[in-house]
């Protein structure tokens, strides 16, 4: 999905064209900056196809976007906001911005464990995400995290010898 429907345009449209304004109050646009990151990055998949994107590419494409210089500290201050409502995860040790697991992809990680350990008993791993979704090892080892911590997964032993794999429940 890379268009919006109509009232999500509308939005976005009346929201682009209000960014002038709010630059004034400060508070107000860094939250208007937050949700065009959102809507834009996060929602359409624009720059988050591989789950994780930088600051410097939110700041490149908010910039490219409104057709205005952004300061790393306006467009950090709308990562943060977007932070504290659980959209996104900062990394600060790799400075990856790396977003909430979605649904889809939780669905299709659990339907690739299932399918490997149906056929030979084997489980997955953020490398193997990485390799089969194109994903970067950080958002796979996320996904893996969310399913976890909904007891989808399970850590078990790696059949290769080297770390730990991750199992779906056994099926009744």
């Amino acid at each position: 999905r890379c268009f919006p429907e109509k009232a999500g345009l509308a939005y976005d449209l009346v929201l682009l064209d209000l960014m002038p304004v709010l630059r004034e109050d400060k508070k107000a646009f860094a939250k208007a900056l937050a949700e065009l990151v959102a809507r834009g990055l996060i929602g359409a998949r624009w720059a988050s196809h591989r789950g994780c994107f930088s600051l410097s590419d939110v700041i490149v494409w908010l910039s490219k976007v409104l057709k205005i210089d952004l300061t790393d500290k306006e467009v950090a201050w709308a990562v943060k906001l977007l932070e504290e409502r659980g959209v996104l995860e900062l990394d600060g040790k790799a400075g990856l911005i790396i977003i909430k697991p979605r649904e889809e992809d939780l669905k299709a990680v659990m339907d690739l464990a299932r399918e490997r350990y149906a056929a030979d008993r084997s489980g997955v791993n953020a490398r193997l995400l990485s390799e089969r979704f194109g994903w970067r090892g950080e958002y796979a080892s996320a996904v893996i995290s969310e399913l976890v911590a909904r007891h989808l997964l399970f850590p078990g032993p790696s059949r290769s010898g080297v770390g730990e794999d991750y199992y779906p429940p056994p099926e009744e």
